[in-house]
């Protein structure tokens, strides 16, 4: 029987009625949560808690927090949210940064290992339980740290059946490389979310990736960028969407922003430095898939039936594994 692992426990994927899969309710550097969370600023579990209140009432109940340990995970934090706010919370593990320079020679078995335990044992010595699995690949490409990453993701999703999700530079087309590692080492497509699709406005490679039978993640709507920095713009954006759901691939979209509800990442930057300011520009926040991107889809003449269907019940099948 399929059951979804988040940090309060396991639960009945028809449980889930709305998710957004690929967000950060406390994004840190590595250590901060345990050792310097006054850089969160004052209140900040408040802050994090309204944000997780605002998605219960417009009738989203379940989050992704997309963290690893060393992008600010924290169990003990986020099972006290979920509990408070009644959202279902789900945690992640795996590996954002490069293991190819200066974090020892660990091995592939141990890797592994330390991903399975996460999922079956629980994270940061506690007993709350990881429910999806990060590999990561960006523009420096198949470096051989980031060959053992997806190498260990895929032992541990074969081991336990968890779902991946892949960070990727689309417009770099690194997902080719990242499935080939993934499926060569004996994942199941069919398990495997990309993420960061809407970096690239290429549909010859999107629908590469549909046909390889995986997840597609619709995610950074709008894309937070720093001044100056050229990026695919939110109508371009939105574009995709549509194109994406006329080509048919709406069965395996999964909708999310990659956005932050409290930072330390983001929120300290100087607001000069950034085309938008991470929270407070992106109108709503979590809410601007529901409250900007589907009204403007609609307008633009995409079945609303097709877009709650992708928030509202993909989810379900791609985060249940079998326990």
């Amino acid at each position: 029987m399929k059951q979804i692992q988040t940090v309060c426990g396991m639960i009945d994927p028809q449980s889930v009625r709305g998710a957004l899969v690929h967000e950060h309710i406390l994004a840190s550097a590595p250590g901060i949560p345990e050792n310097y969370p006054l850089l969160y600023g004052e209140g900040f579990m408040d802050r994090a808690a309204q944000a997780l209140h605002a998605l219960m009432e417009n009738g989203i109940n379940t989050i992704v927090d997309a963290g690893t340990y060393d992008l600010g995970r924290d169990p003990k934090r986020l099972k006290r949210l979920s509990e408070q706010t009644g959202i279902q919370i789900i945690c992640t593990t795996g590996i954002f940064f490069d293991w190819t320079d200066g974090f020892g020679t660990f091995s592939e078995d141990t890797v592994s290992q330390m991903l399975i335990d996460d999922i079956r044992v629980g994270m940061a010595g506690t007993d709350i339980r990881a429910g999806v699995i990060k590999a990561v690949m960006d523009r420096e490409c198949a470096t051989s740290g980031r060959v053992l990453q997806h190498r260990a993701a895929a032992n541990a999703s074969m081991e336990t059946g968890c779902p991946i999700f892949l960070h990727t530079a689309s417009e770099c087309e690194t997902g080719r490389f990242q499935l080939q590692i993934l499926i060569e080492s004996g994942a199941q497509p069919e398990k495997i979310r990309v993420d960061h699709i809407l970096d690239t406005t290429d549909m010859k490679y999107i629908g590469w990736l549909y046909d390889q039978g995986v997840w597609l993640g619709v995610d950074r709507l709008p894309r937070v960028r720093r001044k100056d920095e050229c990026f695919v713009s939110t109508q371009m954006r939105l574009n995709t969407v549509q194109a994406m759901i006329e080509a048919g691939m709406a069965d395996r979209m999964l909708f999310s922003h990659d956005a932050s509800a409290v930072s330390t990442l983001w929120d300290t930057v100087d607001p000069d430095t950034l085309k938008f300011v991470h929270e407070s520009v992106i109108p709503d926040g979590w809410l601007f898939i529901l409250k900007h991107a589907f009204p403007e889809l609609t307008r633009m003449g995409v079945d609303p039936d097709i877009l709650h269907g992708i928030l509202f019940e993909n989810p379900r099948e791609y985060l249940g594994f079998d326990v």
